[in-house]
């Protein structure tokens, strides 16, 4: 950790930065406990409240939960992604510097529901490849997803299914699908025996449930994914903005 100071930034804000670094590259892992005020202070020269408001930032990031007669510990990894944003969860990864990674428990050729059948507009007599996988970042679990593909728009693609291979990757490569546009919903759930499992968490743990689903740029539905994540590590936000009020339309 370095004690010094970034340049043109108030105190707090850089020692807050430099905390903020020591956690990410995982000088200070998960579930661990960050030196006292008194002891950041000393090390940076600075007053216990300085020290204090950067703590406070870093509580605000959820990257410590400050804990009374504790201290502050380190939050365990937190992924934030936008609904509107089309990428793949690899993608999204990738693109925060995170290792994206994937356990295949999974993969069979079945009959679809009548849940599927509507979001992926085919019969029930079709056949679509199931495959469910543990989702990591930086090898923490994160969350866990079953993703339901037409055979037909990809044949012999079990053969290519393994651990760490990116679906829509494969999908995009290898049988030409990329999703242009997505129908995502969002709800909230709690963990059956088997999630809980898979997620390391305790059954009725409350879960948040996500169900997408991928369009071809011709307007077929090639891909649905439903997943389950654990809201400390994973969660969506949107920012909202006031709509401009419509002008009167003139009487005629």
């Amino acid at each position: 950790m370095s004690t010094a100071p970034a340049p043109r930034l108030p105190r707090h804000r850089a020692i807050a930065s430099e905390l903020a670094r020591c956690i990410e590259s995982g000088e200070f892992a998960e579930g661990e406990r960050l030196p006292g005020e008194w002891e950041l202070a000393r090390d940076f020269g600075v007053a216990r409240e300085t020290v204090r408001s950067a703590l406070a930032q870093l509580a605000a990031r959820g990257l410590v939960e400050r804990r009374h007669g504790v201290g502050s510990i380190v939050c365990p990894l937190r992924i934030e992604r936008s609904p509107q944003n089309i990428a793949s969860l690899t993608e999204e990864l990738l693109a925060r510097g995170l290792r994206p990674g994937s356990r295949v428990s999974a993969v069979e050729r079945r009959r679809p529901s009548a849940e599927v059948c509507a979001s992926l507009r085919v019969g029930p007599r079709s056949v679509v490849v199931a495959v469910a996988r543990v989702r990591l970042a930086d090898g923490v679990v994160i969350g866990r997803q079953v993703s339901y593909i037409p055979a037909r728009f990809a044949p012999g693609i079990e053969a290519h299914i393994r651990d760490d291979v990116s679906l829509a990757q494969l999908l995009s490569s290898k049988f030409h699908l990329h999703a242009s546009e997505a129908e995502l919903v969002i709800t909230s759930v709690a963990a059956d025996p088997d999630t809980a499992a898979a997620l390391e968490c305790e059954p009725g743990s409350p879960l948040l449930r996500t169900t997408r689903v991928g369009f071809h740029a011709d307007g077929r539905p090639f891909e649905r994914t439903d997943g389950w994540y654990l809201p400390q590590r994973y969660e969506y936000r949107q920012r909202q903005l006031e709509r401009s009020p419509v002008a009167a339309r003139p009487a005629n």
